[in-house]
């Protein structure tokens, strides 16, 4: 199971990978940018954002829904304009991590951008009628969020908790009740972005744990640990041909002059082959 890098751009802060129509499609958030890799292995710039880009995602017609510093946004041949009326009045607050269910429906959480501390943000979700839905209320900084197969469980991250917790999940009512924490990081890492495999395990990015960590949630056994030459591991998305390559994204923020010389290739994606496939990226439905 080796790692190989897979592409060349040294991300600020690269997070939110996401597999579509055999592309690979990363930001950067600090940076101001969504990146991907076409089917024919070029790298490239999709558009400069203006503003912090929590998170983009890919629509069932071939556009993309952001996630910026202050609302949602609908992004379409060179053209970034407003998705419905929400907007983030508070101005310490910002969108993060954000991903689609297999309903089409994008789920993305705000932050404490200021201080990382104060659990000021929330989790929503916003759907075709371009209507927002608040589920989670009190999160310092909302990311890695995935479903399990069955739409019975969902799974999230606030990370300065250092908890990886599950919810019973009413894909009907949009509901989540039943918190329980799966797992806990015991080391001075913290919990990023996470994703789910065709077994149910869940793979989380370590930041500041140089690491991908496979658990298992239901009886919190770490599985494995994936080693990788960066401090800071952002997220992870299954991907390739036959969904059975993990696309892992990395950030250079704060880097010092040795840190540089010790993990040169900070802030650039990674693909690892873990043995087990996992769940292609799910689109924004629009209708």
């Amino acid at each position: 199971m080796t790692l190989e890098l897979v592409s060349q751009t040294h991300s600020e802060l690269g997070e939110g990978p996401v597999w579509h129509n055999g592309e690979f499609y990363w930001i950067d958030i600090t940076g101001k940018k969504v990146n991907t890799i076409n089917k024919k292995g070029e790298e490239s710039v999709i558009t400069n954002t203006p503003s912090f880009v929590g998170c983009a995602v890919p629509s069932n017609d071939d556009s993309f829904y952001l996630g910026l510093e202050d609302g949602i946004y609908h992004y379409e041949n060179g053209h970034c304009q407003p998705a419905g009326n929400f907007k983030i009045m508070d101005p310490a607050l910002r969108f993060n991590d954000g991903k689609c269910d297999v309903r089409g429906r994008l789920w993305l959480g705000t932050m404490d951008k200021e201080n990382e501390q104060a659990p000021i943000g929330s989790l929503y979700v916003f759907d075709c009628l371009q209507s927002v839905t608040q589920v989670l209320a009190g999160v310092t900084v909302s990311n890695g969020l995935c479903w399990n197969a069955e739409e019975t469980k969902f799974y999230y991250i606030d990370s300065p908790s250092r908890e990886i917790v599950s919810f019973n999940y009413n894909p009907e009512k949009l509901t989540l009740s039943n918190r329980n924490v799966v797992f806990k990081i015991a080391s001075d890492a913290y919990p990023d972005g996470m994703t789910i495999d065709e077994e149910g395990m869940l793979w989380v990015a370590l930041w500041d744990g140089y690491a991908v960590i496979r658990i298992n949630p239901h009886n919190g056994d770490l599985l494995e640990t994936v080693d990788i030459p960066c401090k800071k591991v952002t997220s992870a998305c299954f991907g390739g041909e036959h969904l059975d390559e993990l696309y892992i994204t990395t950030a250079s923020l704060d880097m010092s002059e040795n840190d540089w010389k010790m993990y040169p290739n900070s802030g650039c994606c990674f693909k690892y082959r873990p043995g087990v496939k996992g769940f292609s990226s799910n689109t924004f439905c629009v209708e």
